[in-house]
């Protein structure tokens, strides 16, 4: 966890002044190409294509791929289908707005609970500039602590530049714990 903490955090430095993808084809020179989008938000971008498919499917898909291509140049898309094979799941989308497209989702999260309607509403805006990223599909979990240390986990996913995610609550929650496993960069 401090790992991911410790390269979570050196790829938002270098973001404040530079984005770009992680898969670059045209490039000034080849040192360019080890900076902290290939590696520490590489990284991070793992974790969260680990946690989307879990343990069992991320491990086989990366033994799969790693077997097909054993003393093979390879690219991004060929562990894509092999994470795929092994999932059954479309990756198209995870990998075109985390390896192809720059910078990261930057979102504005606010909570109103709803006394009426026994819910509370969790607004969830995506702030980043969408003329040159990608509004993110981000699944994730969130949980909401009630009185009495009840806690309910709820696995959702933000899929629009606004969203507004609900979960119902007889009280207002003491705490809603967005993105309860720290993955999402």
């Amino acid at each position: 966890a401090i790992q991911w903490q410790n390269d979570h955090r050196a790829y938002l430095r270098e973001a404040r002044r530079k984005q770009v993808p992680i898969v670059q084809y045209h490039y000034q020179s080849a040192g360019s190409l080890f900076d902290r989008h290939r590696y520490q938000k590489g990284a991070c971008v793992l974790k969260m294509l680990r946690s989307t498919l879990g343990d069992e499917a991320f491990f086989q898909g990366i033994s799969r791929y790693l077997h097909q291509h054993e003393y093979q140049p390879v690219e991004h898309h060929d562990l894509r289908l092999a994470l795929e094979a092994v999932s059954g799941k479309d990756l198209k989308w995870f990998f075109d707005q985390w390896f192809r497209s720059p910078g990261h989702p930057v979102l504005d999260i606010r909570q109103v609970y709803d006394s009426a309607q026994q819910r509370v509403n969790l607004i969830v805006r995506q702030q980043q500039d969408t003329t040159t990223k990608p509004v993110y599909r981000l699944p994730l979990t969130v949980d909401v602590h009630h009185g009495g240390g009840k806690v309910t986990t709820h696995q959702v996913e933000v899929t629009d530049a606004l969203d507004t995610l609900r979960f119902q609550a007889a009280e207002r929650p003491q705490l809603l714990n967005f993105d309860a496993e720290k993955v999402l960069l």
